[in-house]
């Protein structure tokens, strides 16, 4: 079973974005402060507290995703403009003559949560084939709360960017759980098959999707 990657937070961007051709994600450690992660947690508390749970198992019937976090919270535009992560896109998505933010949301996992399916993001793009090395996305999970096994902390298969497997052709045996501390950020791309965990503990695990 590989390792998980994980780099410290003065890594230059471009070799972030080799982690991601290589292995289709990584996780940069104590990429934002803690004061940023708790003034993003006080400007976002009411509107999670005033987001229903999700409707089924896809978007989790124990999860709740607020979005709008541009409009929302102050805060969250210094996570979005992050210098390393835009120097991590402008490499990675280079080929590309500009791109854009496609989407911001909190995802709150609660305890009881059961495991989302394995899944890629660009599938949202109508299934479209694009090639291997062709890449539309550039995604992050910011830990807003400390990301353990037990609490979901996101679940991915290395390598599995590359080529056109299904996501139900990978056997749970093969995924990784993306475990890491308040502050720091998954980067992981548009192809690599990934989920939500299931949440066995007793506590709520929170992050920033951009």
């Amino acid at each position: 079973m590989p390792e998980l990657n994980h780099v410290p937070a003065d890594t230059p961007a471009e070799e972030i974005a080799d982690h991601l051709r290589r292995d289709g994600y990584v996780i940069v450690d104590n990429l934002a402060s803690v004061q940023l992660m708790d003034a993003i947690d006080d400007e976002l508390a009411p509107y999670l507290a005033a987001t229903p749970l999700g409707y089924n198992a896809m978007i989790g019937t124990k999860t709740r995703r607020t979005g709008a976090l541009v409009a929302r919270s102050p805060a969250c535009r210094t996570l979005i403009q992050n210098p390393t992560v835009m120097g991590v896109c402008r490499d990675f998505l280079g080929h590309a003559s500009a791109f854009q933010l496609m989407l911001t949301q909190v995802i709150s996992i609660e305890p009881g949560e059961s495991a989302q399916s394995l899944h890629r993001d660009q599938n949202a793009f109508d299934f479209y084939p694009f090639p291997d090395d062709y890449h539309v996305q550039c995604n992050t999970l910011w830990a807003l709360s400390d990301y353990t096994a037990e609490m979901g902390a996101t679940r991915v298969v290395p390598g599995s960017q590359i080529g056109d497997k299904k996501p139900t052709d990978y056997p749970e045996d093969e995924c990784l759980q993306a475990e890491m501390s308040r502050g720091s950020v998954l980067i992981y791309t548009g192809k690599i098959v990934h989920s939500g965990g299931a949440n066995r503990s007793d506590k709520v695990r929170r992050a920033i999707n951009v």
